[in-house]
């Protein structure tokens, strides 16, 4: 029979996985006597294992702590080959690739790798980081077994990292810095697969720090290599399993199963996995009849997903955490919490289980893995996008892109902040195209307003601005000229004591304007601003309502056409336009009895002509809708309401004409699904000037097309054009520039 082949390592940082590998027909039934390692005859050499498949396992031995015990995968030539005085130090017992040692976790502070003639080597963390609080949760062995990479966390806030070790060396090398990276399976001994409980999905090359590299733009979790030689994984929305010890674990809801190749290429959708979309999910590999096996959340059952249902791998074997397959596809090794066990797969509808070892816990099988990654040649381009360079936030991360689609860490963001995530703002070029502005965590602050606005340049290098220190994660605006910045942060108001209630997310905010040279031009009211060439403006705070939160009298406003001279706090503003009158308007298409939320995303075409907002408002006992309007900045007479929930606007940097994604209800059979159309507009007359299905996803530096971001993607769109040119794998917004 030929070989077939299939591994299947699991992502979490937790003892339930799948490995499911290829060996040639070996009889797993019981064997009466020789299930028992009591029983055990004589230890014999390593070599005399088979080549074709071993077990390994722990057996707590009276009086005399724990043993490990390593057997073919028949129970034959049993043995033990090392000791250990507590059993619940153990954690993590696996063979490596080769087959020729068995590493372990010994109270999470080293890896303990044991041969089968029993010599014994460690990787032991630094004492600094034991002190730390930092402990391994898991370990991931390379395809030749030189190499090994382990997820290090701090228990006192979960926050992990990827470290690699050479194997027989005797220290690790970290190889993330991000505070939120796990480590998945090898591609090969240079190339890993990481994940964040963020839901970023990337490849990480060892030798230099945070050298990671996007597979996909979904928000992904849990990967493997399949038999195809395939990146599996599920994409949804990824949350954090919350379990013991402060161990997060990515899972995923609203479930698809997904496949891409190592490089990024030829995105797949695969199935999604019905019934499951609100529970978080793992994904471990695939079954012999093609469905997949999960875990839900952190529980340690795993079981049979498919199209229409979720099953229980065998209900009469119990709890099963993790199998390995034979090769015939009718056989396999399952892995309880202390027992080991055959499946008998000839009738999928009924799998049969016969107990193979019992009181085995931590166990582990090893097989050959065959299996090679697929890493097809990139297809030639018939046509090239212009010359851009990108940068996006994904993931909570700020990443930057070439032209190629290559895309590299560029700034790491922070992962948790007081017990939530902060979302990365969007970045946003300088007018010259040198420097890019976002915001960063500011040292020791663990705040909403924790966070200082930096600029970054060509080469990394990132600049505080003093004078804009401890804001919130939210906008900011380049000046038209590029000689300063706006930012939205707590209200600074002179003779007041502080700066405003910065703990309450519902308190009233302030623009804050500085030079790039550190000089502050003061402060001015405000939840959100932008800035062109005809001035600065402000959305108003307006008045709040505790009960409802929402926000009535709000305002766009008209700071300074030139800003040139110091804001105070109490300087006179002119209102544009008020967010009531846009809501009754009636091209607004709100019922009457309407009432304003709030209104948010405040934008502004470069050459000053006009303005953008989007207004939320409650209707029938608060339901919640939004719509986008574009406003003249000469009058503040609205030009254009964009239909439907627009979201993602963005201005064309050669003309007033506006990109913004809408939402259409398209029917698929009996079903109906709303779909996000990128749409490009006029806005001076409202007239749709192109559409393509997808997320807008931001404009060419030229001004000349958009680019659109679909879950296989990030495309490029000529204004004059209907055909999609794919730049890479990242299908997110981006900010692009020409500047070389």
């Amino acid at each position: 029979m030929l070989p077939y082949a299939l591994v299947a390592a699991l992502l979490v940082a937790t003892a339930s996985g799948l490995v499911v590998l290829a060996i040639k027909d070996i009889p797993l039934g019981e064997r009466g006597a020789s299930a028992s390692p009591a029983r055990s005859s004589a230890p014999a050499r390593g070599a005399d294992l088979s080549s074709t498949g071993r077990l390994a396992w722990w057996r707590a031995e009276p009086e005399s702590g724990a043993k490990l015990w390593v057997a073919n995968v028949d129970g034959t030539l049993r043995r033990a080959v090392a000791q250990i005085d507590d059993l619940r130090r153990v954690s993590k017992t696996r063979w490596t690739p080769d087959g020729s040692a068995i590493a372990y976790l010994d109270a999470g502070a080293k890896l303990v790798v044991v041969r089968l003639d029993g010599t014994r080597s460690e990787l032991r963390l630094a004492d600094t980081l034991v002190a730390e609080g930092r402990r391994i949760v898991d370990q991931r062995w390379s395809k030749s077994a030189t190499k090994v990479a382990a997820t290090v966390q701090r228990t006192t806030d979960g926050r992990s990292d990827v470290w690699i070790a050479v194997a027989g060396g005797d220290q690790w090398v970290r190889a993330t810095e991000l505070d939120d990276a796990l480590a998945a399976e090898w591609l090969d001994d240079e190339e890993l697969l990481v994940n964040t409980t963020g839901g970023v999905l990337g490849v990480l090359r060892d030798g230099r720090l945070n050298a990671i590299r996007p597979l996909t733009g979904l928000s992904a979790g849990t990967p493997f290599v399949g038999d195809d030689g395939r990146v599996w994984f599920l994409a949804g929305r990824v949350n954090v399993a919350a379990i013991p010890d402060f161990n997060p674990i990515p899972v995923v809801y609203d479930a698809a199963v997904w496949s891409v190749y190592a490089n990024g290429s030829e995105p797949r959708f695969e199935r999604r996995i019905a019934g499951e979309e609100r529970l978080g999910l793992r994904l471990d590999g695939r079954w012999p009849d093609g469905r997949v096996l999960v875990h839900r959340g952190t529980a340690p059952g795993q079981f049979l997903a498919g199209s229409a249902e979720v099953m229980s791998l065998s209900d009469a074997a119990g709890l099963i955490e993790r199998v390995a397959v034979a090769p015939d596809r009718r056989s396999a090794i399952a892995f309880a919490r202390t027992r080991i066990l055959r499946l008998d797969l000839s009738r999928p509808s009924a799998i049969g289980s016969t107990v193979l070892l019992d009181s085995a816990g931590d166990a582990d099988a090893w097989f050959p893995s065959t299996v090679v990654v697929a890493r097809p040649a990139p297809a030639p381009l018939a046509a090239k996008p212009p010359a851009a360079r990108y940068v996006f936030a994904f993931g909570d991360i700020l990443w930057s892109m070439d032209a190629d689609g290559n895309a590299a860490l560029l700034r790491a963001g922070t992962p948790y902040v007081t017990g939530r995530r902060v979302p990365v703002p969007p970045p946003a070029w300088s007018p010259r195209g040198d420097l890019l502005l976002t915001t960063d965590p500011a040292p020791g602050l663990q705040t909403q307003f924790g966070f200082d606005v930096v600029t970054i340049d060509r080469s990394g290098e990132a600049t505080r601005l003093t004078a804009l220190s401890q804001l919130g994660r939210g906008p900011v605006a380049w000046s038209p000229d590029g000689s300063a910045v706006a930012a939205v942060g707590p209200p600074v108001v002179p003779g007041a004591v502080g700066s405003g209630p910065a703990s309450r997310a519902d308190a009233d905010l302030g623009i804050r304007v500085a030079t790039l040279d550190g000089s502050s031009r003061g402060t001015v009211p405000g939840r959100e601003v932008t800035w062109s060439k005809s001035g600065l403006y402000v959305l108003s705070n307006g008045l709040l309502d505790p009960a409802t939160l929402a926000r009535s009298g709000q305002a766009i406003e008209v700071v300074d056409p030139a800003a040139q001279r110091p804001l105070t706090y109490d300087m006179a503003r002119r209102p544009l336009v008020t967010v009531a009158s846009l809501l009754a308007d009636p091209r607004a298409q709100a019922p009457a009895d309407s009432v304003p939320l709030t209104a948010l995303e405040l934008t502004a075409s470069p050459d000053g002509t006009h303005l953008g907002l989007r207004v939320a408002y409650s209707v029938a006992q608060r339901v919640s809708r939004s719509f986008a309007v574009l406003v003249r900045a000469a009058d503040g007479r609205p030009s254009a309401y964009l239909p439907g929930e627009s979201y993602d606007l963005g201005w064309s940097p050669a003309r007033a004409t506006a990109g913004y994604t809408a939402y259409e209800t398209r029917g698929q059979g009996a079903l109906t699904t709303r779909v996000p159309v990128a749409t490009i507009v006029d806005a001076a007359s409202g007239e749709t000037l192109a559409k393509q299905d997808g997320r807008f996803a931001g404009w060419s530096p030229d001004g000349a097309g958009y680019y659109v971001a679909r879950d296989t993607g990030l495309y490029f769109a000529g204004l004059s054009a209907n055909d999609l040119l794919r730049i890479g794998p990242v299908g997110v917004p981006v900010a692009a520039t020409g500047t070389p």
